[in-house]
């Protein structure tokens, strides 16, 4: 799976899994995420969702890429 993802047609599982999946977050899946998070209303799956992922780099299960 590509690591680019358009913001328009990426959804936050798609972005989940890719990250997961890698152990490693992208430029564009950090921007995803980001740009969800500054949703007016975020569902509260979609926001576990993000909540794990930045569980998952706190621990040192998944790593930033580009910074």
């Amino acid at each position: 799976m590509s690591s680019s993802y358009n913001n328009r047609s990426a959804s936050l599982p798609d972005v989940y899994f890719q990250v997961w999946e890698s152990g490693t977050m992208s430029l564009s899946a950090r921007t995803i995420l980001q740009a969800s998070l500054l949703e007016e209303q975020l569902k509260e799956a979609d926001r576990a969702l993000i909540d794990r992922l930045l569980y998952a780099v706190r621990q040192g299960w998944v790593s930033i890429a580009g910074t």
